[in-house]
């Protein structure tokens, strides 16, 4: 596909044709995997976002993979099910033939796309969207495209009733409904043990919200294997360049999958915050004004309180574990063991 290739689209009202050479056209992006009832949901909350589509859509299928009895069914009742949505609506089903994983899935499809467009909007198969976020993300990819500060646009903040502006800037990307342009996504690094010399010791509580999150060790572990995640990478690569990202003050999107089988979100502590996110009802401010370059310092305090609760949510113990060791307890009264 070259740079001035057309993109044939069906609408009620006649054919849109998408040329890849307009920087104004923006691909929506979804990556889905095996949950069919999550990506259900993220599509119907997408097609009720004002605007959609508003350009080319294209659908990554990761394949099952090999070792997990019973995934290949689900793929396959996924795939049947997305090839018919994506004739309706004149979508691209992308099919891998083997398991990519969700980081080479995010980075292959997103580097394709951008070599085609000059910006994109990404979601995975288990992000609910308001009817305002594909609005909201035009319009900050139109008013920040050349400011090559910004690198991304999030539709995503963190749950809080806090009292903060509409929009603001901040350090650390996001990954829950995002966008981004070809001029920033060219400096994404997949070298995790690369990015670990960039941030001075000096750097790394800063890296880490002022203490709050362990992104640092994140990307350690990604560096020596034992983790496999693209989100932490990107943060490095942004944060190595004091890139900045577009925030709504509150949400346009919840993230629906922390459950088992999530491949990075599983049922746990802070499932039912998450699962249960309000969505912003109403449209932020349009970001149609640059903002003052620089993190808006009252966000970025929100957050660092949420990642502080978050941290104590999850050090304490579970129902499960509670009453695991009162069994334990009552266990040894009775046998004195």
């Amino acid at each position: 596909m070259d740079s001035q290739q057309e993109i044939v689209s069906g609408s009620e009202s006649g054919v849109i044709r998408w040329s890849t050479a307009d920087a104004t056209v923006t691909p929506i992006a979804i990556f889905a995997f095996n949950r069919l009832d999550l990506l259900r949901a993220t599509i119907k909350s997408l097609e009720g976002s004002e605007g959609f589509p508003g350009g080319p859509v294209f659908v990554f299928s990761d394949a099952a993979r090999s070792h997990v009895s019973g995934e290949e069914e689900k793929v396959e009742a996924l795939r049947r099910w997305l090839r018919v949505w994506c004739q309706r609506v004149n979508a691209t089903l992308i099919e891998a033939d083997s398991n990519q994983g969700l980081r080479r899935s995010i980075i292959g499809g997103v580097s394709s796309l951008l070599e085609q467009y000059e910006r994109v909007i990404v979601l995975e198969d288990d992000i609910v969207v308001s009817r305002h976020f594909l609005p909201f993300m035009r319009q900050a990819l139109t008013t920040y495209q050349n400011s090559s500060d910004v690198v991304q646009v999030s539709g995503y903040f963190i749950p809080h009733r806090k009292k903060v502006p509409n929009t603001g800037l901040l350090s650390v990307p996001a990954c829950w409904g995002w966008a981004t342009w070809r001029r920033a996504w060219k400096h994404y690094s997949d070298d995790a043990a690369g990015l670990l010399t960039q941030i001075p010791e000096s750097d790394v509580h800063r890296f880490n919200i002022e203490g709050t999150y362990a992104y640092y060790d994140a990307l350690r572990r990604n560096a020596e294997g034992t983790q496999n995640t693209w989100a932490v990478r990107w943060y490095a690569s942004v944060f190595v360049r004091r890139g900045l990202t577009v925030y709504p003050g509150k949400s346009l999107t919840r993230n629906i999958g922390f459950e088992e089988g999530g491949t990075n979100c599983g049922a746990g502590t802070m499932a039912r915050v998450f699962n249960h996110q309000k969505i912003q009802g109403v449209m932020p401010v349009p970001a149609t004004e640059q903002l003052p370059l620089g993190e808006n310092q009252r966000l970025r305090q929100v957050l660092a309180d949420f990642y502080r609760w978050q941290q104590l949510q999850w050090s304490r113990p579970t129902v499960q574990e509670v009453w695991a060791a009162r069994w334990a307890r009552m266990k040894r009264m009775i046998t004195g063991k």
